[in-house]
């Protein structure tokens, strides 16, 4: 019973730290928390000359549509897809004489699904919309479904074999959601100025 009641005290303690923290950098204007579309076109660069085409992916996916680096963000999409199938062709050559076939495995499905998702919303915000679709006990990989984007997290809890992750989507203007894992699944959700 102590462990239960600890354990939920520390969640909603959680809860109320990112709400309170989501809403104090409303205020701040432009802190270094905040990354312009510039900062975001070129932390997809690094990525990407490191080969991580996906740090790559999630951060084009938060260059605005009207912004001045939208274009090159675009070109540089093409340049992630084009690694990534260097990626895939790549394993393939290694795979030791095993006969080939052109059938996908359910993660590399949901990887590609994932990678197709991410690039079609890059530039767009999280919405009420969004995050009204977001429902308990859904995992990490449903909701960025959902949204289109990877969360950033915010804090990590393990406690006598609970997990608990708060992880938070947030739009340029400061508007934001924060939901929680538990166990890799959702047990609560918040969310600041979305529309």
């Amino acid at each position: 019973m102590y462990k239960k009641s600890s354990l939920l005290f520390i969640v909603i303690l959680l809860i109320i730290f990112s709400s309170c923290s989501s809403q104090n950098e409303v205020k701040e204007d432009n802190k270094t928390s905040k990354m312009t579309s510039a900062e975001h076109l070129q932390a997809a660069k690094e990525a990407l000359a490191k080969g991580d085409t996906i740090t790559a992916n999630t951060q084009l996916s938060f260059i605005k549509n009207d912004s001045n680096e939208y274009p090159e963000a675009q070109m540089l999409q093409k340049e992630v897809d084009k690694k990534r199938k260097e990626y895939q062709q790549d394993d393939l050559k290694r795979s030791s004489g095993k006969i080939l076939t052109t059938k996908k495995s359910r993660k590399e499905k949901e990887i590609d699904e994932l990678a197709e998702i991410i690039k079609e919303n890059i530039g767009k915000d999280i919405s009420m919309e969004m995050y009204n679709k977001i429902k308990m006990r859904m995992t990490y990989i449903d909701v960025v479904k959902i949204t289109g984007r990877n969360g950033t997290e915010l804090s990590t809890v393990d406690i006598t074999g609970y997990r608990t992750v708060m992880m938070m989507w947030q739009n340029n203007d400061g508007s934001n959601m924060n939901v929680m894992f538990q166990n890799g699944k959702v047990i609560s959700k918040a969310q600041f100025g979305l529309r």
